[in-house]
């Protein structure tokens, strides 16, 4: 009897997805069928809190740098007075406040980059 891999639960499929040890390897497994994609962008923030700390030394930091960097460029770009840092509260832009999302992780990606090339 042979298994098939299309033929898993949504469930096994998340958890695959979740013990890779880079985006790339998602982005892989996600491109074997339609289903798995769906599965993947249907929980890309769950599977991406697992992956991404493995992709990213300190990526907690570097998504809080991203978020916070976004907030002051959007309040620029709307001619507004970015908050000042003590009215920040940086738990609210941490991973375990707010999950994050695709965008999230390719500005940590960045964020990351920038400050180790």
């Amino acid at each position: 009897m042979s298994a098939r891999l299309d033929a898993l639960c949504p469930e096994l499929v998340c958890q695959i997805l979740s013990s890779c040890d880079n985006l790339k390897q998602v982005v892989d497994l996600a491109s074997i069928c339609t289903r798995f994609n769906t599965i993947w962008t249907t929980n890309a923030s769950t599977i991406l809190t697992a992956v991404a700390p493995r992709c990213i030394p300190a990526f907690d930091d570097a998504l809080v740098a991203s978020r916070v960097t976004t907030l002051v460029k959007n309040s620029i770009l709307e001619a507004k007075l970015p908050p000042k840092s003590h009215e920040i509260n940086i738990y609210t832009f941490t991973a375990k406040a707010s999950r994050p999302k695709i965008v999230d992780h390719i500005q940590a990606r960045v964020q990351y980059s920038n400050f180790n090339f």
